[in-house]
């Protein structure tokens, strides 16, 4: 396996990112690696949370002659740009002129997939109006419904899933983080301050309003879509939903015990458990699954 930085230019911003190519000789197929909400780099990490999910799908794709580019987001690691204000359109332009820059790499032959991870799978849906679409997509922990239901729902799950002393407070939770989504889609500027963080406002409100039915009905590539049942962030009732929108060849799973965090967890699902799931690697055989049915599709 061979990895070597990649630079992206998206209007006046430079990401940087890394190509990770197989050992054998190439043309290769290759994937292109969405991760998740929040300033991640290219590995799907913030400080103090390593998730590790796009640094693990790269290696999977590699020992199965796929390569891949993955990249920091917009002021995170060696990216330029501000994180806070980006907006939601801006990070699906970065992952547009991303798959262009994948495409036009010598050692690839043409052929790509999109594999995105949560939020990473919103914007892997919406490259399927790319003016050269991909050609197989895989979406973890995707939703197929608006990002204010997606939202609500996590609200309702995760409510529902307090330990016994304060599920009394579950109530109050949600109806705090309605009125925060209420606050955020009131809002105008490109950033407003909540619970004393500064949260990404027009980023917020975009995902909020965005219905992916639309881009789903375009994609007309094979789809593999997973998410597990103890997943407390996407329901993965939305795998079926998926299914039914787009017009390619279709795959869908709802492994038992894989969390939102792509970890198998055997305890009754609850956030608590994120902090030792995280002790754990990206599920190697969700792994092995996704980089098998990406080489199937794209060799």
């Amino acid at each position: 396996m061979l990895e070597t930085t990649v630079e992206v230019r998206a209007d006046d911003v430079r990401l940087i990112g890394t190509l990770c190519q197989p050992d054998n000789d190439g043309p290769y197929p290759a994937a292109l690696l969405l991760s998740g909400s929040g300033p991640l780099d290219r590995d799907s990490n913030i400080p103090g949370q390593r998730l590790d999910v796009s640094k693990a799908l790269a290696e999977g794709l590699a020992a199965r002659g796929v390569a891949s580019l993955r990249y920091d987001k917009r002021g995170v690691g060696e990216s330029g740009g501000d994180f806070v204000t980006a907006t939601f359109s801006d990070e699906t332009a970065d992952a547009s002129n991303a798959l262009n820059v994948l495409r036009a790499i010598p050692e690839t032959n043409g052929r790509v997939a999109v594999i995105g991870h949560s939020v990473g799978a919103t914007i892997a849906m919406r490259l399927a109006r790319n003016s050269g679409p991909p050609d197989a997509y895989v979406f973890l922990a995707g939703a197929a419904v608006p990002g204010g239901t997606v939202m609500a729902w996590q609200s309702r799950r995760i409510a529902s899933t307090l330990p016994a002393p304060w599920r009394w407070f579950g109530g109050t939770l949600e109806r705090r983080q309605a009125r925060d989504r209420e606050r955020l889609l009131a809002s105008t500027g490109a950033t407003l301050r909540l619970r004393r963080q500064e949260q990404p406002a027009a980023w917020l409100r975009e995902f909020m309003t965005y219905d992916p039915a639309g881009d789903l009905a375009a994609v007309a590539g094979p789809v593999l879509a997973i998410t597990g049942l103890a997943d407390l962030q996407v329901d993965p009732a939305d795998v079926m939903a998926i299914g039914r929108l787009v017009t390619g060849p279709f795959t869908g799973e709802t492994p038992d015990h894989l969390t939102h965090l792509l970890r198998i967890d055997h305890h009754a699902p609850s956030l608590g458990r994120y902090t030792n799931q995280l002790l754990r690697p990206v599920e190697p055989s969700l792994v092995d699954r996704v980089a098998s049915w990406t080489s199937l599709h794209l060799c």
